[in-house]
């Protein structure tokens, strides 16, 4: 079976870009979901990750705000996808950033992780 890559994406040829990976679809939907805000989607207002509003609490609390954005926002669009894992840290090479790190498994309970980058400024 063909799904549509997420984000949806061209080729040189002017056609959409496929993927037959059902494991390579849930790491486009989640990356998708994590990297959208809520209002963005006209359809549906409340659909993301809400992973950016943990990002004005105090450093403490941020790992378990973003853990818990992340699976509800997981558990509501993708209820397919068991949340394995949240991990946040600093990033190394840039103090304003926090790198995002979740581990899911998807519906073939094929274990897949999707890293994303939250800025802090």
């Amino acid at each position: 079976m063909k799904n549509l890559r997420y984000p949806l994406r061209i080729d040189g040829a002017g056609r959409a870009v496929f993927t037959t990976s059902t494991a390579q679809t849930y790491r486009d939907r989640v990356a998708v979901l994590l990297a959208t805000m809520p209002g963005e989607r006209p359809e549906d207002l409340d659909y993301g990750g809400r992973v950016n509003s943990a990002l004005f609490e105090s450093m403490d609390e941020v790992p378990t705000l973003v853990e818990e954005a992340v699976t509800n926002a997981v558990q509501r669009y993708l209820p397919e996808v068991s949340v394995l894992a949240v991990d946040t840290e600093l990033d190394p090479t840039n103090d304003t950033r926090i790198v995002l790190t979740l581990t899911f498994s998807s519906p073939e309970n094929e274990e897949e992780t999707v890293s994303t980058i939250l800025d802090l400024e």
